[in-house]
């Protein structure tokens, strides 16, 4: 949300951002799907009923199963905050937050080191032997990621060739 602003204000060249945005429309072109995760230290009681996915090393969980535990979450003003919340409502689930109001990096160290589950893309993801990444549901819980440039028909050199950086390293991701 922030980095939408500072496309609007000029302060920025490119940004990657969560789809559909409410501020910028015509600046935004796909880029890929990522998915939102709930993390958590793999010695975390939640593992307990965790799913295991036949023949991968991945893991899911239901939300409504998740809910039973203690969350860090991002601020209700970031996309991450927004999202698990919404998530939540509407499942109509109760859950409870041991810190609410902390940068997306922090929650996810925090669960990292099994103080709580925390939610977090795949394209922020690092293998870590403490860590689990539990998909949301059988399916898990997708976003679409956007590349956003300022409006303004000029994009320099410098921008048209990081926009290709960027396409390049998520398409690997």
């Amino acid at each position: 949300m922030k980095l939408e602003d500072l496309l609007l204000d000029g302060q920025l060249d490119l940004a990657v951002v969560a789809m559909p945005s409410a501020k910028l429309k015509r600046e935004i072109t796909f880029l890929k799907k990522d998915e939102i995760f709930i993390v958590t230290n793999r010695n975390h009681s939640v593992m307990e009923i965790a799913h295991r996915r036949e023949h991968t090393p991945s893991w899911w969980i239901d939300l409504k199963d998740a809910a039973k535990f203690k969350f860090i979450l991002s601020d209700h003003t970031t996309m991450l905050g927004t999202i698990s919340r919404d998530l939540f409502h509407k499942e109509k689930l109760q859950y409870e937050v041991l810190h609410g109001n902390i940068t997306a990096d922090l929650a996810v160290s925090m669960a990292q080191e099994g103080l709580g589950l925390a939610f977090t893309y795949y394209s922020y993801t690092e293998p870590s032997r403490d860590a689990v990444f539990l998909s949301i549901g059988e399916k898990g819980i997708y976003l679409d990621l956007g590349l956003a440039s300022p409006a303004s028909e000029y994009h320099s050199k410098a921008a048209q060739a990081l926009q290709a950086v960027i396409r390049e390293v998520y398409m690997t991701v």
